[in-house]
């Protein structure tokens, strides 16, 4: 089309341009996310991998709302939350109601919200821990089992 027009002295110049714009536009913000993005903790990677190695494929694992995609990815398990939630039923009300199970205290977990979302395991992280103020374990007599470092079963 270009030769069809005045422009087409221009043509190498406007070519060269357009390679320019894709650069700036495209190439540079890519390189910058990837560079500003952190690797996965190892902690998640061990923790994860457990997960997918000891629990059934359909079970519901709670994850803070920054670590639900690191789970399905690694554990291929189910999240209540993670930071994909478009097309999840009532995003607000899970997020209010997963701050409230980690926040309530954890020798007052709240069963009813535990069995609302037919949480299986509990996944309670440093940065989780640091997150919301935790200081101890959950403990719900004859509810909650360690199972593993950093993971919960839910028994009720």
């Amino acid at each position: 089309y270009i030769v069809k027009t005045k422009f087409s002295n221009f043509s190498p110049f406007l070519i060269t341009i357009l390679i320019a714009l894709i650069v700036v536009f495209s190439i540079i913000p890519s390189v910058n996310v990837i560079k500003s993005t952190e690797p996965v903790d190892k902690e998640y990677i061990r923790d994860f991998t457990w997960i997918r190695e000891n629990t059934r494929p359909d079970a519901k694992i709670l994850t803070n709302v920054f670590e639900g995609n690191i789970l399905n990815y690694f554990a291929k398990r189910q999240n209540v939350v993670d930071s994909y939630f478009i097309l999840a039923p009532n995003p607000g009300q899970r997020l209010k109601d997963i701050d409230i199970i980690y926040s309530s205290g954890t020798s007052q977990l709240d069963i009813n919200l535990l069995k609302k979302y037919n949480i299986n395991y509990i996944y309670l992280s440093d940065s989780t821990r640091r997150y919301y103020k935790i200081r101890e374990s959950p403990k719900l007599e004859g509810c909650i089992e360690k199972v593993h470092d950093n993971i919960y079963e839910v028994k009720c």
